[in-house]
């Protein structure tokens, strides 16, 4: 439990900083600007939803503790195969250096300057505060300053887009596999509630549904001006940016081949991270657990606890694995195996975490490491 209250501290302190910072602002409202009013006010916002997800996260773990048998969960830990752990480290992070490759792809078409080294560097490092730093900093921010302020000015704003371009891409491909995947699903990824079924492959296949129609309002313009939104995105004070934006991301119509060599790089780096975790499930001594079931199982995990805005959806991604893998583990009683679940689920977060630490070397090494208000003042202009 070291790492949950290392984030604990961290979580708190973050929520600390801000919360001194809104006393300070709150102070010259009295006689400031409009401007403190507005920055006392953002930062009141944050503070609070900082504090709510830290309740999540703790509410999430007291109950995940409480479902589990902690002697039990101990014993099987103990048990571990480290050899095969010390095996999936390094896939873990091959699959990191793939992921900057990847990202370098996409910033080709925009003539952006940046060599394959910076661009692993970067992708360790979002990883790194994706994965276990606490308030607003999140990886992609990050990443998008960083390479935003390292490109030319007339290529700024489309370097920024490619870092989100490069998430799309790869959660698309992620879910387009996985939803191939659920085809071959067997029963024990069946849940029933109230004497009814569900598929678990229905949930992939209803997230395709969502992003392949997201995307096609996102991309054609006919299809916005029929539902007006068009006319509503002008209006907004970022509608400039936006404009860029949607410019930046045109580009890549001319190079489909790009889009189509990014997505088959998707497939093997997800593959790559679902051997890693398929193996730590071997460590365990679970033989029932599939690659195949790794592969439908994960990309829900991912997608979820990525919606959370809480490092590495702590709290979410455990209780997460324990659900769903308990069913391929024990799929006569899935109940009884979650606490070999939660042993999974453990080594999956030390994996994370032994896999995203060459990422707290590059702020060391690499320069100044922003604050959070620097970055978005800076990616807002």
């Amino acid at each position: 439990m070291f790492w949950f209250f290392q984030f604990l501290v961290l979580y708190v302190d973050d929520i600390h900083s801000r919360t001194e910072k809104l006393h300070y602002l709150t102070f010259r409202t009295v006689t400031g600007t409009q401007k403190h009013k507005n920055k006392a006010h953002n930062l009141q916002k944050k503070v609070i939803k900082n504090l709510v997800w830290l309740a999540v996260a703790l509410t999430a773990i007291i109950f995940l503790a409480s479902r589990i048998d902690r002697k039990e969960l101990v014993t099987i830990l103990k048990s571990t195969n480290w050899s095969i752990i010390l095996l999936a480290i390094p896939i873990q992070l091959a699959a990191q250096v793939l992921l900057g490759l990847r990202w370098l792809m996409l910033l080709k078409p925009h003539k952006v300057d940046i060599s394959p080294w910076q661009t692993i560097k970067l992708t360790y490092l979002g990883f790194f505060y994706n994965s276990m730093m606490p308030g607003a900093v999140g990886g992609d921010l990050l990443k998008a300053w960083y390479i935003r302020h390292h490109s030319k000015d007339h290529q700024k704003v489309a370097a920024v887009v490619t870092v989100f371009v490069d998430r799309i891409v790869g959660l698309v491909a992620m879910i387009c596999v996985a939803s191939i995947a659920g085809i071959f699903a067997g029963d024990e990824l069946v849940y029933t509630i109230n004497s009814r079924t569900f598929h678990i492959r229905w949930f992939l296949w209803g997230i395709l549904l969502i992003m392949i129609i997201g995307s096609a309002i996102a991309l054609c313009k006919p299809i916005r001006k029929r539902m007006m939104l068009s006319g509503l995105l002008k209006k907004l004070p970022f509608a400039s940016l936006l404009q860029k934006a949607e410019q930046a991301i045109n580009v890549y119509r001319s190079h489909i081949k790009t889009i189509g060599l990014t997505f088959l790089m998707t497939v093997v780096i997800q593959s790559f991270s679902i051997v890693a975790i398929w193996l730590l499930a071997l460590s365990l001594g679970f033989e029932k657990v599939t690659f195949l079931q790794c592969f439908i199982i994960m990309p829900i995990i991912w997608v979820i606890s990525s919606a959370i805005p809480i490092p590495g959806g702590l709290g979410v991604s455990e209780g997460l694995i324990i659900f769903l893998f308990g069913m391929v583990i024990d799929p006569s009683s899935p109940q009884t195996a979650h606490t070999d679940a939660a042993a999974l689920a453990v080594l999956v977060r030390i994996l994370g975490y032994a896999a995203s630490l060459p990422g707290g070397l590059v702020p060391i090494f690499g320069g100044h490491l922003p604050k959070a208000s620097e970055m978005q003042d800076e990616l807002e202009q």
